[in-house]
């Protein structure tokens, strides 16, 4: 079966045909001109999807191989998308600048505080880098995910996340505190 392309990153929103579809990460109204992607259904008609964009710099659309969804980054907002829906599956992120393919696992996107993985099927892992005040020299080794992260301490730590078992692992930083217990902020913003 001939494979066929089931998008096209259009420079900028057309300006005669059927009216663009505004895409954002909150279903709120978008007017501005945004990541134009035309999408190619399966009955032979199309689309224009006109995605809000973030604060990053990653601007590109990825065929996820598990499924028939695409992944959309729009400066560094990220959008699952299947061709023949104008209502993305799943969003998250506001700045990722940064894309590691795992191979054929899917891919690692990451900024200065925030990382995410998301799988060829177009589900996300079940990391969570909430905690994380800066991340670097991230790098994937086989199964592997490594990078240094800084904790709200200004502590610089390695971590080591498997991308089969789902397990971190760090040394030192935020997830060393005895009996699991998160360590108590000394600032309080309400009463």
């Amino acid at each position: 079966m001939p494979h066929y392309k089931s998008y096209e990153i259009l420079e900028h929103l057309p300006t005669y045909g059927p009216m663009h579809v505004s895409i954002t990460d909150s279903n709120e109204p978008f007017y501005s001109a945004g990541f134009a992607v035309r999408f190619f259904k399966s009955d032979g008609t199309d689309w224009v999807g006109n995605f809000k964009e973030g604060w990053g710099k990653l601007r590109t659309v990825i065929e996820l191989p598990d499924s028939n969804n695409l992944f959309v980054i729009a400066c560094g907002i990220c959008y699952v998308m299947n061709p023949n829906e104008t209502t993305p599956i799943d969003t998250f992120g506001v700045g990722f600048n940064n894309l590691l393919f795992i191979p054929n696992r899917g891919l690692v996107l990451y900024d200065d505080n925030c990382l995410e993985v998301l799988y060829n099927n177009g589900t996300r892992a079940p990391i969570s880098s909430n905690y994380w005040d800066g991340i670097k020299d991230v790098v994937i080794d086989g199964n592997i995910l490594k990078g240094t992260t800084c904790d709200y301490t200004d502590v610089w730590t390695p971590f080591e996340y498997n991308i089969d078992t789902n397990e971190l692992k760090t040394i030192g930083g935020v997830w060393h505190y005895p009996n699991n217990v998160k360590p108590k902020f000394c600032w309080k913003f309400w009463k």
